[in-house]
């Protein structure tokens, strides 16, 4: 098995990094639009409700595990914050549009509420992601491997992070705190759960597909 140091990565910048630096603004993009869509899902008598932000966003944890793990800690911090300020150009561009728009159209409330989603995802996503890489340095310093369950442990403890810090302000005065707490947060907790264990899995074939295939491959 071909072995490879978290901390410096491989300094390589080609077309799979850069294929998943514009995925990662793409669905960081979509979160913001997709926040105030709310998703009904009934498993028999069980029912969880949560925003339709979340369906694109549990990609981001495996995306940021694989090129943390191939790329490196510093392409890692250049992809959240050109995320960040790529993301902040779309929310401007947005809403100046639909200000000096004459036709309220149907993405006008969407697009009109964009900035409070922006700031919500502005603190809790870049809080989540790195919370989860510290969750993971410390498993792997408690001797817990670079596996897909030391991925999963560290993904449901960043995503518990940004949870408590987005939804709160997202949804403030939309619905009342206890009712955001009590039953968005925890459908959206149940829904990150389980995706975060087959993304998990996931992240870890995709690491290696790249690793045989791109650098084994060439030695």
């Amino acid at each position: 098995m071909h072995k490879f140091n978290i901390s410096n990565g491989y300094n390589n910048s080609d077309f799979i990094l850069s294929f998943l630096f514009m995925s990662y603004l793409s669905l960081v993009v979509a979160s913001i639009v997709l926040f105030n869509e709310i998703i009904s899902i009934k498993f028999f008598s069980f029912e969880m409700v949560f925003s339709g932000s979340l369906v694109p966003y549990v990609f981001l944890y495996p995306i940021s595990f694989i090129v943390l793990t191939i790329y490196g800690l510093k392409n890692v911090h250049n992809m959240i914050w050109s995320m960040v300020l790529g993301s902040l150009v779309f929310v401007i561009i947005s809403n100046f549009v639909i200000r000096i728009s004459n036709v309220e159209s149907s993405a006008y409330s969407i697009l009109n509420s964009s900035f409070k989603m922006y700031l919500a995802g502005l603190i809790g996503m870049p809080a989540g992601i790195y919370a989860s890489f510290i969750a993971l340095y410390l498993l792997m310093k408690l001797g817990l491997k670079f596996n897909a369950l030391s991925i999963f442990i560290s993904t449901i403890f960043g995503e518990f992070i940004n949870t408590a810090i987005v939804f709160p302000i997202g949804f403030h005065g939309k619905y009342q705190l206890k009712e955001i707490f009590t039953h968005v947060i925890i459908d959206s907790l149940i829904f990150k759960v389980v995706m975060g264990g087959i993304l998990s899995c996931i992240a870890i074939y995709v690491v290696n597909l790249i690793i045989h295939y791109k650098y084994e491959g060439k030695s």
